[in-house]
């Protein structure tokens, strides 16, 4: 199945903007991932977030952030999109 999960980086974004990502401007953030249930798809979002972060700065303050990132962030909705695409 194809997830659409929304991210509330809120809290998040002061830090985010003293450590150089500026790709976040909204207090929430929308991530598509393709995963076989929701508690997948949700592991999932938030690797790619981490992931979107360190490709826009990759410096060893990003890495220590993403360590608790699952403590700054928080999955507001979760919204099944379609089937699984082969």
């Amino acid at each position: 199945m194809i997830y659409k999960i929304e991210i509330d980086i809120s809290r998040m974004l002061p830090l985010l903007k003293k450590l150089g990502i500026h790709r976040y401007k909204q207090e929430s953030t929308h991530i598509f991932v393709q995963a076989d249930d929701p508690d997948e798809a949700c592991f999932i979002s938030l690797a790619k977030l981490a992931q979107q972060m360190l490709e826009e700065n990759n410096t060893a303050a990003v890495k220590d952030t993403i360590k608790d990132l699952r403590y700054m962030v928080r999955v507001v909705r979760l919204r099944r999109i379609g089937p699984r695409i082969s």
